[in-house]
């Protein structure tokens, strides 16, 4: 059987304004060499996944998931947590096939 590796990436903005945080993330994916990626961006953050899945050559609309922080109440964030559950799901559903 081989074995599918997904990998989920919470994509900030740096700790510093100096900090380009694409290329240390661009290395740790494709290190984990995942056949499947989710990039959960926030407004901030998009520009970055979006810099990211365009490094690796991958569709965005595919692998960005985006979380508006502004909206986040307790029962939005419930609401986000169950979005990523459901698609890590549907990752899992997919490795096993």
């Amino acid at each position: 059987m081989n074995i599918k590796r997904a990998l989920i990436v919470s994509v900030g903005t740096g700790t510093r304004p100096d900090v380009y945080i694409v290329k240390p993330l661009v290395k740790t994916i494709r290190d984990s060499r995942p056949d499947f990626l989710v990039l959960i961006v926030t407004n901030g953050s998009r520009i970055y996944g979006e810099a990211i899945a365009k490094e690796l050559a991958l569709d965005e609309s595919s692998c960005l998931m985006e979380i508006d922080c502004k909206a986040l109440t307790l029962s939005a964030s419930m609401s986000y947590l169950y979005d990523i559950l459901a698609c890590i799901h549907i990752i899992y559903i997919i490795m096993c096939m």
